[in-house]
């Protein structure tokens, strides 16, 4: 084959003059009917015919090695590719079993997937352009299941050696395929139950930025009891950004990480509590309800009684809000099926009680009886916690400055954070922040705890 191959390379490399007659001949052939006609007329030169004849066989032979080695390099390609997908998946998947994060288990497979494409393709030949791999690692939820999937392209072409003679310079090798991880990783199923405390004390700044526009304004920065007078309206032209803001912002960017990453498997509500209890969003499984839902202070009219005192009456019911959870959000299944769910409650408050009534609970009473304050209660938090639900907290600190006394909470304020603390099923789930990027954070955090509980089943 070497012999030949030399042969045929030494005849391309005929001197322009032959090459002039062999152009001559070929227009003499397309005058002819046939190549049989042509090579029988014994009017041309035997040379001539022979160096035709001879080039259309070159031609032939010439693109069968072409089309052989094309077919040799776009199998090795392609075999490449295989590996590399099988790298890439492989590579993420014991990523994420070492405790990495989807988007880093997710590179980890893609540079995996690069490095075995380099190797396995590094003595193909210089006859391969545009030869890179271009690939994409992720994890998907399809029908329940968890997934590393990647999928590669290579566009490149094979540049010929003979197939120029009839102007073919080169042959595309396109190869497009896709993998799916070997092990099918099966998700629990939750149920997760956000409250929200939505009371007049989450109406306050959430930097001191803020707090001081509020008291430029109108001499108020906590607990101001929104009205019907629009006064939130006219602080947010003015820049300033409530704590109930940072709050939804933060509720809806965890939202939308349990849309990204558990789809499929979650359902979701939401509770908002002040003077009452309101259920926004009942249970749902359209996870966008909750991403798309901006939390507001509800509008706050006073009592006729606290009209008449000229005083205010906006409550918080933290611990029938824990109550209602407690009657409202059954015993955990195993998170085998929809209808089994595991269950966890996450509590996103100031940790104050303050009611119209006494209770056991109260430890600080207003002289004209309007509030009852004191810490949670964490009765309802320990028989959730029985239940088996899983019980996460977020503590949003008063900003109190250290010229400003506060009544209604001094007298119990070193209580807040150990009662909050005892109501979280592990010191994991429980959280403290105070402005909007900690609060965001937390959060997150609070969902991750969580989704650190989460079983994965593995199915072939």
């Amino acid at each position: 084959m070497g012999y030949f191959l030399h042969q045929v390379l030494q005849i391309l490399q005929m001197s322009r003059k032959g090459q002039i007659r062999i152009r001559q001949a070929w227009q003499r052939l397309a005058q002819r009917k046939s190549v049989r006609q042509f090579c029988g007329d014994d009017g041309g030169a035997v040379a001539i015919i022979v160096a035709v004849c001879g080039l259309i066989l070159l031609v032939l032979a010439g693109a069968a090695i072409d089309m052989a080695l094309y077919v040799e390099r776009r199998s090795q390609i392609t075999a490449a590719v295989d590996a590399a997908l099988l790298a890439a998946v492989s590579t993420a998947n014991s990523a994420e079993a070492a405790g990495r994060g989807l988007t880093e288990a997710a590179s980890a497979g893609s540079a995996a997937a690069g490095k075995v494409y380099a190797d396995d393709i590094a003595g193909i030949g210089a006859d391969v352009t545009g030869s890179d791999l271009s690939i994409t690692v992720e994890k998907k939820t399809v029908s329940n299941v968890r997934k590393w999937v990647a999928s590669a392209t290579v566009d490149g072409s094979y540049i010929t050696y003979f197939m120029k003679i009839v102007g073919t310079d080169s042959l595309p090798i396109k190869v497009a395929a896709a993998s799916v991880g070997a092990i099918n990783q099966s998700l629990d199923y939750w149920e997760f139950s956000i409250a929200v405390d939505t009371s007049q004390s989450m109406g306050i700044g959430t930097t001191v930025a803020d707090m001081n526009t509020m008291i430029a304004y109108d001499n108020c920065y906590f607990a101001c009891h929104e009205g019907p007078n629009d006064r939130m309206s006219i602080l947010r032209a003015k820049g300033v950004d409530f704590r109930i803001d940072a709050v939804s912002r933060a509720v809806s960017a965890m939202a939308a990480t349990i849309k990204s990453t558990m789809t499929g498997n979650v359902k979701v509500a939401l509770y908002n509590f002040d003077s009452t209890v309101y259920v926004p969003i009942r249970m749902t499984s359209k996870i966008d309800d909750l991403v798309n839902y901006t939390i507001e202070l509800p509008v706050w009219t006073p009592t006729p009684r606290a009209k008449q005192l000229k005083t205010s009456d906006g409550v918080t019911v933290l611990n029938t809000m824990m109550t209602i959870l407690n009657a409202f959000v059954p015993a955990p299944g195993d998170g085998s099926s929809a209808d089994k769910p595991k269950r966890a409650v996450f509590l996103i408050t100031d940790g104050v009680q303050d009611t119209l009534y006494r209770d056991a609970t109260t430890v600080y009473t207003s002289d004209d009886g309007l509030h009852n304050t004191g810490p949670l209660d964490t009765t309802s938090c320990t028989a959730l916690k029985k239940k088996g639900v899983m019980v996460s907290v977020l503590y949003i600190t008063y900003y109190i400055p250290t010229n400003v006394r506060i009544p209604e909470v001094e007298p119990f304020k070193d209580q807040i954070l150990t009662k909050l603390k005892a109501c979280a099923s592990s010191p994991s789930l429980f959280f403290n922040a105070t402005n909007p990027d900690d609060i965001k954070l937390a959060l997150q955090g609070m969902l991750k705890a969580v989704q650190e509980n989460v079983r994965v089943r593995l199915t072939d």
